[in-house]
């Protein structure tokens, strides 16, 4: 399995949907049932992760929420993948689809916490401390890692690091000339950008690691291509306005 794209889309919704990945397996085949509709969106095998709460926590800051998956090819339409009501926070699968990475809220004091689990719900562990900001795979030999916010302070963190899921101990530092906010920093697929809040309402690309940070502008809801660019987007103040740029050139685009 090959994970080939995976978009964040924030919501104000019932469920918080966090990470969607698209998996080139199965043989091509075509599925029926509750996996169709996403299949012929796609065009191939697709999992998607969220967070589902009751309603009242839109921003997922509360523990009354369970992990929600939907496999488009196993024909069990969607479902709990843990069923445990708690914090869950920006679920993310891990760039083969087969793992999802989620975090404690880093909102209301104390420091969150980073776990690890199986796509079947099994060997839920913690895997380090601080919050899980993006996932990424090493184009160079296809190891897994995971970008980990530390020394929250009220959803800002101090410091970034990086490191392999499989060997958690052999983190790297990535960032830790400006305070990042925890929840729209992404990183390019190569790993050298970094678009994110630095903090809000700075939007910025940072150079990796610890390099230039370069302003584009001041909003919300950053985020960065992993396919194609690296191309950054963030929305202006109101919400009215999104501006792309592109980190190499600058050149920009606003849909309005």
């Amino acid at each position: 399995m090959t994970r080939t794209d995976r978009r964040m889309i924030p919501s104000t919704a019932v469920a918080l949907l966090s990470a969607m990945s698209l998996l080139a397996c199965g043989g091509g085949r075509t599925p029926t049932g509750p996996g169709a509709d996403l299949h012929a969106f796609t065009g191939t095998h697709t999992r998607v992760v969220w967070v589902q709460g009751d309603g009242t926590d839109p921003y997922a800051f509360g523990t009354n929420l369970t992990l929600m998956g939907f496999d488009s090819h196993d024909g069990r339409g969607e479902r709990p993948i843990l069923s445990d009501r708690r914090s869950y926070v920006k679920p993310m699968l891990t760039p083969r689809g087969d793992r999802i990475v989620f975090s404690t809220s880093p909102m209301g004091g104390g420091q969150p916490e980073v776990f690890l689990l199986g796509w079947d719900g099994s060997g839920l562990a913690p895997l380090v401390d601080g919050f899980a900001l993006a996932v990424w795979e090493n184009p160079a030999d296809s190891s897994e890692w995971v970008y980990v916010g530390q020394d929250n302070e009220e959803g800002s963190l101090r410091r970034v690091v990086r490191l392999p899921i499989d060997n958690p101990a052999a983190a790297e530092l990535v960032w830790d000339k400006t305070q990042v906010s925890y929840d729209t920093f992404q990183v390019s697929a190569d790993g050298r950008f970094a678009a994110g809040l630095f903090p809000w309402p700075e939007a910025a690309i940072a150079e990796l690691p610890n390099g230039a940070l370069r302003k584009v502008g001041e909003g919300c809801w950053t985020a960065m291509s992993t396919v194609r660019g690296p191309v950054m987007w963030y929305f202006d103040g109101a919400h009215r306005n999104l501006t792309l740029v592109d980190a190499h050139t600058d050149k920009r685009w606003t849909v309005a």
